[in-house]
């Protein structure tokens, strides 16, 4: 889908071409973009070569150099978020109450999400011409739900099929990934999930966050999974980290709530390496703690008042 300009400014160098609003970029140097992500990428080059499209289906050709490409001045028309096309078994938006404001019911599903704000995307819903324009554009580091390496539990988790196929060819392409597993019970968990481990490693993933399935009591009519318990969570832990030292892959990180849950103390600051899985909610308990340390024998002034909550 052509990319739509919403205004050209007074000094714009379209202007003189007679580009206006409502008219579309069709294509750059040769390559569909579909959003602003796209043109950034192009403008990495010494020229621009425009292909757009006016109102009246006209097509005209415009190449700008790379010192006019601030007389630009255009502002483009993003397209709608993207809509999630599974049907996921542990879905948290079908967990949700009724009654609420309807964006609470919206399933995302946006590559733009991902790249700008550490979402988690499936890919699902992307077809070979948009995974062609991400790897053209270099749309990288991109956060993908993984959930499983295998095709026949991907199409039970996701409720649809959906092959890893595609998240090979992007990183074929030299797209980077972090991994989100949602671990559940008996369906990904054990030999599923060492194969999935496997898959990380191979692919050189930034990063692996495993997190247990979120449930609600919201859950009529929905799949009835089995909880983790103290000792599974502490056989979970060793498990993980055993095979993160046999296989000298360190990038893989667990959800806090499984050492909550195995009342094992949560790893210090360090081993986090950055916090890459911060947006997954890894790591924030040690965080959290590390910052405690850190004013816990600060003076507070006369007047300061500490803010807290009951849960």
């Amino acid at each position: 889908m052509p990319l739509l300009i919403s205004s050209v400014g007074k000094r714009s160098i379209f202007q003189k071409y007679g580009i206006s609003k409502g008219d579309s970029i069709v294509s750059i140097n040769g390559r569909e973009v579909h959003d602003f992500f796209g043109v950034m990428h192009e403008m990495e080059f010494d020229s621009m070569l425009f292909v757009i499209e006016k109102k009246n289906s006209e097509q005209i050709r415009i190449k700008i150099a790379r010192k006019n490409y601030k007389s630009i001045e255009t502002e483009f028309e993003e397209h709608g978020m993207l809509h999630c096309h599974n049907k996921c078994i542990f879905c948290f938006i079908d967990q949700n109450p009724e009654n609420m404001r309807k964006e609470l019911y919206f399933k995302d599903d946006d590559y733009r999400e991902s790249l700008t704000c550490g979402n988690f995307i499936t890919l699902s819903n992307l077809s070979e011409k948009m995974l062609d324009n991400i790897a053209e554009h270099n749309l990288s580091p991109l956060y993908i739900s993984l959930h499983s390496s295998e095709d026949y539990l991907r199409e039970k988790i996701f409720g649809r099929p959906n092959p890893v196929d595609k998240i090979r060819y992007l990183i074929k392409k030299g797209v980077r990934m972090h991994f989100q597993i949602v671990l559940m019970r008996g369906i990904n968990d054990k030999k599923h999930l060492l194969k999935t481990l496997e898959f990380a490693k191979k692919n050189k993933a930034i990063s692996l966050g495993i997190v247990p399935v979120g449930l609600t009591k919201h859950r009529k009519n929905l799949y009835q999974f089995k909880m983790f318990g103290r000792i599974y969570s502490k056989n979970l832990i060793e498990s993980v980290e055993k095979w993160k030292e046999d296989n000298s892959f360190k990038k893989i990180f667990l959800a806090d709530e499984f050492y909550m849950t195995a009342g094992i103390s949560v790893p210090a600051k360090t081993y986090y390496k950055g916090f890459p899985q911060l947006e997954n909610g890894i790591g924030m308990v040690s965080l959290f703690e590390d910052s405690v340390k850190r004013i816990r024998n600060r003076k507070l002034k006369e007047g300061s008042a500490i803010l807290c909550g009951r849960s």
